[in-house]
């Protein structure tokens, strides 16, 4: 009930987590985020009421639902609530909390009528709307969950009357006593759970290594058949061998629980008990099967003949596709990966939905050719990978990726890639007359920084170049972004140090290239982000950890990825929802490739995802809370997969929680959240697949960054879409816009 009543004032869930598991090993480990930084509005004595509902000591929560109805009832009466140990000061109401029905009185005669609308809040965390009759929905909401508390049966059941009739004018008229109805009667509450009825999963078979489709599930019940909930139970394989199922899990209000199983990698009969936990002889059990994988053969491999100095991990995953025998991608067909000479990491992997398996490899202590073989289990054949191990002084990559000491940066200077105009976090920034940057929303430089040719914004920081590829930043400086060596921040001073070709900006650390595409990274490293090989914060431009040369950047928030000219991703930082998309959530101190091959055209980076150009091809992976990978669902990926529904496009660009892509005709599509209008769709609804921008406009290019999207029309002029609350659009205005807006229109 506290959960509930936390929810329903706050306007989001109190944890958030990969799988049911984690939430509730947070529910029971975490306290949920401080109400008052969520609702500053609400007074001392509605936040205890819900703080004391909440409290991880049982000893320490209500008592029982009447004690909270009490509680709440006394925020209506001048005097204070005994129940709350002495709290003082009025609270803001049940209106404004709860909903005036949870205890609604009729008004005395000449009392001033309750208003049906209360108090204006701050807006929710989740961006939500919260329309006139707020103050009767959550009324009645709390009224049914206070009404039905603690009958876990009985919980959602409406009560006829609750909340009564109003005039036509509420807001106008005295409140009517409302007319209360007699409850239906609720169903008795649940004994003790004595029986495990299965509900679906049984009997299934599938191909070995494989999750199966449908999830093991069944139903606790009391010796009425009514369901039980809140109950442990308890998953064991008996016969056989599986994977990826929990070991133990409670059931939910419907007394259903479930989970999820992955088969062996070898043809066998599995058999799964299930009990309760607290009394094992009350179980039941599930029939699996396993069987070889039919039709499935290699359709492609990636990463052979390259070299590394013994002992050294190479430059590039190796990277083997599964189809099947119409061609099409085969995801979770296990590939085992084997060699005499170093190791292999994983040494079994499960192929994507796009049918790669990766494996990276650090190769032996010989000098020489090295082997090694990757086995698709089931019988569609292996492949031999060959690397060669070579004296670090005669280490060679071709003509893009050749290796250079980073410790002798190049005093050549670079080929600025111009860019007039970028958009970060919550700011424009535009070049203007002199080459004089300024920054809509955000810190702008002073009148000594001129001659700016090329802009990068980050969230609280932005970049510049002059022609000779000198760099200036202005902003923030906390952690030493701005690279003049000092952590104080200003409006502009010169980066120390070595000159670029291009600058990405995340939220605290910025990155160049030089003029021999080798990358350079200053500012925070807590998650590696710098790409150094540790997490020291760097006040001036290091570089990164590695070899390679790249022709292309971009900084997430706490990532910051590389393409090199043969089309490879490499990435780095914060990991932790698979935004550097090698198959894992370990964060990286220095680039590790990406597991998808070669041939990409262009890169982009979100707060925590990641997007890149191939062929025509929007290819996404990592954080998908919102649908900012186009997969049409919400779940997250550790691996690129490639965005359905749109038609061939040429760039790709990535906010901090959704993407655009534009096709070579003009038309911009985008997807992922929304709350700001910065999909351009006149709505704000998320989008969990590209949906096209309103409108006749046709763009030549296109930025994103944070919740806004820009574009330049091909009649020269710049539209921009999304949040507006500093002016970042340069329409005049603070208002939000969910369609195009032309700048200074």
């Amino acid at each position: 009930l506290g959960l509930v009543a936390y929810e329903m004032l706050a306007g989001e869930h109190p944890w958030e987590g990969d799988s049911i598991y984690s939430i509730i090993f947070k529910q029971k480990h975490e306290d949920p985020p401080d109400l008052r930084s969520i609702r500053p509005d609400l007074s001392d004595r509605v936040i205890a009421i819900v703080e004391r509902a909440v409290h991880k000591a049982p000893d320490e929560r209500w008592a029982s639902a009447d004690e909270m109805l009490d509680a709440l009832k006394a925020l209506e009466e001048p005097e204070v609530d005994p129940l709350l140990h002495g709290l003082e000061g009025e609270g803001s109401g049940v209106a404004t909390a709860l909903g005036t029905a949870v205890t609604r009185k009729a008004p005395s005669r000449g009392r001033e009528a309750v208003p049906s609308r209360a108090p204006a809040g701050p807006p929710l965390a989740t961006g939500r709307r919260w329309g006139g009759a707020r103050v009767w929905i959550l009324a009645g909401a709390a009224a049914v969950l206070l009404a039905s508390a603690w009958q876990p049966l009985g919980l959602g059941r409406l009560i006829a009357g609750a909340i009564g009739d109003t005039a036509d004018d509420p807001a106008a008229a005295p409140l009517a006593e409302p007319a209360v109805e007699a409850p239906p009667p609720l169903p008795a509450e649940p004994g003790e759970p004595r029986l495990l009825a299965g509900r679906g999963g049984n009997a299934q078979t599938g191909p070995v290594g494989r999750l199966l489709p449908e999830p093991l599930r069944l139903q606790v019940l009391d010796s009425a058949g009514v369901p039980v909930p809140g109950v442990v139970v308890a998953f064991e394989v008996v016969a056989g061998e599986a994977s990826g199922m929990a070991d133990t899990t409670i059931t939910d209000a419907d007394g259903v629980v479930y989970t999820p199983i992955t088969l062996p990698s070898t043809p066998q009969d599995v058999e799964v008990v299930a009990r309760l936990a607290e009394r094992p002889e009350v179980m039941t059990s599930f029939m699996l099967s396993a069987v070889p994988a039919t039709g499935a053969e290699i359709g492609g491999i990636d990463g052979d003949d390259q070299s590394a100095p013994p002992g050294r991990s190479l430059p590039d995953a190796l990277l083997l596709r599964v189809l099947d025998e119409d061609g099409a991608p085969v995801e979770g067909a296990e590939v085992e990966f084997t060699t005499e000479s170093g190791g292999i990491q994983p040494q079994f992997d499960l192929t994507d939905a796009d049918g790669w398996a990766v494996g990276r490899w650090t190769l032996g202590d010989e000098l020489g050719v090295q082997e090694a073989i990757a086995r698709v289990t089931g019988g569609a054949g292996s492949v031999v990978f060959r690397a060669t191990a070579v004296d670090p002084a005669e280490v060679e990559a071709d003509s893009t990726d050749a290796a250079s000491d980073p410790d002798a940066p190049s005093a050549s200077a670079p080929r600025v890639a111009r860019r007039g105009w970028d958009v970060g976090g919550a700011m424009v920034c535009v070049i203007g007359a002199g080459g004089r940057p300024f920054c809509r929303g955000g810190t702008s430089a002073s009148d000594d920084v001129s001659g700016i040719v090329a802009v990068a914004a980050g969230v609280t920081h932005a970049c510049g170049l002059d022609e000779d590829g000198f760099a200036w930043c202005w902003g923030s400086n906390t952690a030493g972004q701005l690279g003049d060596g000092s952590r104080t921040s200003h409006a502009g001073r010169p980066v120390e140090g070595t000159r670029f070709a291009r600058l990405a900006a995340g939220v605290e650390h910025t990155c160049g290239l030089d003029a021999d595409g080798r990358a350079h990274c200053w500012g925070r490293s807590l998650s590696g982000q710098l790409g150094t090989g540790g997490r020291d914060d760097r006040t001036v431009p290091v570089p990164v950890a590695s070899p390679l040369r790249f022709v292309g950047l971009a900084s997430g928030w706490q990532h910051t990825c590389g393409l090199t000219g043969s089309g490879q991703i490499h990435c780095w930082g914060l990991n932790s929802e698979g935004q550097l998309g090698d198959g894992t959530r370990v964060d990286r101190l220095a680039p590790v490739s990406v597991a998808a091959g070669g041939g990409f055209q262009e890169i982009a980076a979100g707060s925590a995802h990641t997007c890149g150009l191939r062929d025509g091809q929007v290819y996404c992976w990592g954080n998908n809370q919102h649908g900012q990978l186009g997969s049409g669902t919400s779940l997250p990926a550790t691996r690129p997969g490639v965005v359905p529904g749109l038609p061939p496009v040429v760039s790709v660009v990535a906010g901090a929680s959704h993407t655009c892509a534009r096709t070579a005709a003009g038309e911009v599509f985008c997807w992922g959240q929304n709350v700001h209008g910065q999909l351009g769709d006149g709505s704000n609804e998320a989008r969990s697949a590209p949906t096209p921008v309103a409108g006749d406009i046709r763009f030549t290019s296109i930025l994103g960054g944070g919740g806004i999207t820009c574009g330049r029309s091909d009649q020269g002029e710049l539209w921009c879409w999304g949040f507006n609350q500093n002016g970042q659009l340069g329409d005049g205005t603070r208002n939000n816009r969910s369609l195009p807006t032309r700048v200074g229109g």
